[in-house]
């Protein structure tokens, strides 16, 4: 991690990985000012947003990867979410992104979901108060 902001490419899309991204992300928000009550909502809705990942981009494979990329520019946080999985058409009904959706969108200043080819891509923005 660094002061402006921090890559990982390739990272397994497991429960474990869930985990470690949620650490950094915190430990990102907090280094770049974000109060306490920010920080809950930017490592939940990044949680979700990689849970979903892990749950539903790969559901033939038992292995599959994420990228995460997140920046802090004119005191707002964007957090990229890429996977090389199924993609959003794909998953159907059975996807199970409609209550993470609506949680990124609570949890959010702005957000977008997009077809990547292959997978999915989530940007994340929050405004960090000053």
């Amino acid at each position: 991690m660094t002061g402006d902001g921090y890559l990982i490419e390739g990272a397994p899309a497991t429960p474990e990985t869930v985990r470690d991204i949620r650490n950094r992300i915190t430990r990102f928000s907090r280094y770049h000012g974000a109060t306490e009550d920010q920080t809950g909502d930017i490592a939940l809705a990044v949680t979700e947003a990689t849970t979903n990942v892990a749950r539903h981009a790969y559901p033939s494979r038992s292995e599959g990867t994420l990228d995460l990329c997140s920046r802090v520019e004119d005191r707002t946080l964007t957090v990229v979410i890429r996977d090389f999985g199924v993609g959003l058409e794909a998953q159907g009904a059975n996807g199970g992104l409609g209550l993470g959706l609506m949680l990124m969108a609570k949890l959010t200043a702005s957000w977008d979901v997009e077809p990547a080819n292959p997978g999915t891509r989530i940007t994340l923005r929050f405004a960090l108060t000053e």
